[in-house]
């Protein structure tokens, strides 16, 4: 199971939603899903671990349940990230503030909360679908096709 390479700066991409890792609410400081993503690095935490660094605000991905976007100190989150078997270039981020590991997903229930993003997936429980969970590390390359594409798909609605 390999890692991405860990120097880089990377959106990520949950291709289920079609969405990628952001700030959101009116403070900019909720972890959620939206169509540009906001650019992030991986630190290393030790032992296979790594921390999600926000380049733009200089703060962390963290906390528990419902995920932020500016942590630092106690509330940055670590996450042991893995390969999904059959889907290349698809990867897990199952933090390990809990007693057992829970995955990053991206809640989509058709309620107030669509597109946030929380760190306690657990199937059948509070998702249904474990594509929810699946990430894709882009470039910025990688991601300006996909905001383009989106772009021109709306303008031709």
């Amino acid at each position: 199971q390999q890692t991405p390479v860990v120097d880089g700066t990377y959106y990520l991409y949950n291709p289920l939603t079609e969405k990628f890792l952001s700030h959101g609410n009116e403070w900019a400081t909720s972890a959620v899903a939206d169509d540009y993503g906001s650019p992030v690095t991986l630190k290393d935490a030790g032992d296979s671990k790594f921390n999600i660094y926000f380049i733009d605000n200089l703060l962390y991905l963290g906390d528990t349940y419902w995920l932020y976007s500016d942590c630092d100190g106690d509330r940055i989150s670590s996450y042991v990230i893995t390969s999904v078997t059959d889907a290349e270039g698809c990867y897990y981020l199952e933090s390990t503030r809990l007693e057992t590991n829970n995955r990053v997903y991206v809640y989509t229930k058709n309620d107030a909360n669509l597109y946030r993003v929380a760190g306690n997936a657990t199937m059948g429980d509070n998702i249904s679908n474990e594509d929810q969970t699946v990430w894709q590390f882009l470039t910025q390359a990688e991601r300006d096709v996909i905001v383009a594409k989106k772009s021109w798909q709306t303008k031709l609605l």
